[in-house]
């Protein structure tokens, strides 16, 4: 059977990744689909309403009666008839005026990309395949969510990494199988939480170390030679299975105990609500023209359409562990084996399997040798963080709320991945955004409200997959608009009085019901 260049080009990578992973190729990339599949969110598949071809998307919100279109068939030179807005008596006329006009854009591909198939939210890319949410990588195969990779296969929420197979939430890392949660990392096999280690297999929660194995250093000469072994035992279950079991479903099998750990306090402390609740009322006033009072009473509405935290418990204390499943990994880790991340370093500096356990570990036993030390932490806090309250993995950032995934961020509340943005209130994965309220996967908003896949726009409500738009409503699949409703110019008196109306109407029924029946994910259903 033919495959197409792109397949073929990443088929070879993997091949030299394997090679380089597991000293041997185990067969073509496509053999193991199901297997890179187990690691990732994978993509949604709809038909284009243009032309009936495949439509991949990466998000899963859109309404499911809605119209898809692929990326490649938008017209953005179109002209729209004018729509009469004299008798527009609200956002329930407007949308049936307008749901014509209306389709979400799969297959989104931006930027100087090249060789991308069945992905969508893609940029500035080359060769990616069944892949999704990714910019400046190249080489990726069945993989989702990040940023500066290559040669990336069956692999999740991956920065600056290279050479990585069915890894999760790494960054900096180098030649890894089945690392979950590693930072600066190199040649880790099967490991959990590690920083700045280097050849370590099955190791959990461990820091600046190298050469280990079930958490006990080995001397560089023994630890290559249980390596080499490991690796073997690896690439030959690999061929005939066409599979590996997963670090979780190794765990699964072992031995558990309650992990005995001193009382350790948290380094987070929370605090500075009452300043997101300030800066949330000021933002609401700017962008919906009435200022909204106590978060916690629009957190259900502000939380919908986002990947959303779970509250779980230690192990080792009981205390609250905060966990969002979408970050860490798709494969669901086991309750009973979760910590706090300060008892999960305590946990990896004192304790670890034996030398000899260590010198014959094998793919058979290894549930059995390391059912002691495989506990997980699942929060994240790395570099000045100040303020930040019920939160989730947090890196720089400071007066944030009930949100996840936060780099350089601040006055942010309700939504996953506020990286370099500010003032953004229910969301999800926003970069360089501000002062923007329910608006998801977009980058260099400002003051816009249920917007999602935008770019460089400013002023814009319910609009989807527009760039460089400013002062925009209800506008789909354009480019380069000002004062504009349903895809039309119509002046900036015209907008201003359309404009005040929907958001009269929207204030008037966020502030009496906590809630909106429109958002910009349901506009676009037919039914």
């Amino acid at each position: 059977m033919a495959r197409s260049e792109t397949l073929e080009a990443l088929n070879r990578r993997f091949k030299g990744a394997c090679k380089i992973l597991l000293k041997s190729e185990v067969g073509d990339i496509w053999e193991f689909d199901d297997y890179l599949d187990g690691m990732i969110e994978v993509n949604r598949h709809e038909k284009s309403h243009v032309s009936g071809k495949d439509v991949v998307l990466g998000i899963k919100e859109y309404a499911a009666d809605a119209r898809f279109v692929s990326y490649d068939e938008i017209d953005y030179g179109k002209k729209y008839a004018p729509v009469p807005l004299a008798g527009a008596a609200g956002i329930d006329s407007l949308v049936s005026a307008l749901l014509g006009r209306f389709a979400y854009a799969g297959n989104l591909v931006i930027g100087k990309s090249s060789h991308v198939e069945r992905s969508a939210n893609i940029s500035d890319s080359h060769f990616v395949y069944d892949s999704a949410l990714y910019g400046d990588c190249k080489y990726m195969y069945k993989s989702t969510l990040g940023r500066l990779n290559e040669d990336l296969f069956g692999s999740h929420g991956c920065g600056e990494s290279q050479f990585c197979i069915r890894c999760t939430q790494t960054y900096r890392d180098r030649r890894c199988f089945e690392a979950w949660m590693t930072q600066n990392c190199a040649d880790v096999y099967y490991s959990f939480n590690l920083d700045f280690c280097s050849e370590c297999m099955f190791c959990f929660n461990l820091r600046n170390r190298h050469h280990c194995i079930g958490n006990v250093q080995l001397e560089p000469e023994e630890y290559f030679k249980v390596k080499e072994r490991l690796l073997a035992e690896m690439a030959q279950m690999l061929k005939r299975d066409k599979a590996l079991p997963s670090l979780v479903e190794i765990l699964a099998r072992s031995s558990w105990s309650k992990p005995k750990i001193p009382d350790i306090p948290g380094t987070n402390q929370g605090g500075g609500k009452v300043e997101v609740e300030r800066e949330f009322s000021k933002t609401t006033k700017l962008v919906l023209g009435t200022e909204l009072r106590g978060i916690d009473s629009y957190r259900e509405w502000l939380l919908e359409h986002t990947h959303t935290i779970l509250r779980l418990k230690s192990a080792a204390s009981g205390k609250d562990v905060l966990f969002l499943p979408f970050v860490v990994a798709l494969p669901k880790l086991p309750d009973n084996r979760l910590l706090t991340m300060e008892e999960a370093l305590w946990l990896g500096e004192h304790s670890a399997i034996s030398q000899q356990e260590a010198k014959s570990i094998s793919m058979a036993n290894a549930h059995e040798r390391i059912g002691g030390i495989g506990f997980f932490p699942i929060e994240f806090w790395e570099g000045k963080n100040a303020f930040v309250t019920d939160s989730y993995m947090s890196l720089h950032t400071s007066y944030c709320y009930l949100t996840s995934a936060m780099v350089e961020a601040k006055y942010c509340a309700c939504g996953m991945w506020p990286r370099t943005s500010e003032h953004c209130f229910g969301f999800d994965s926003l970069l360089d955004c501000s002062f923007c309220v329910k608006c998801y996967n977009s980058q260099k908003l400002q003051r816009c409200f249920e917007c999602d896949s935008c770019n460089s726009s400013s002023d814009c409500y319910f609009c989807h997959n527009v760039e460089n738009c400013h002062d925009c409503l209800f506008c789909f699949n354009v480019k380069n608009l000002k004062y504009a409703v349903g895809n039309v110019e119509v002046g900036k008196e015209e907008y201003a009085r359309v404009k005040r109306m929907v958001q009269d109407e929207i204030a008037a029924k966020v502030a009496k019901e906590k809630k909106l029946a429109w958002s910009i994910y349901g506009i676009g259903a037919r039914k």
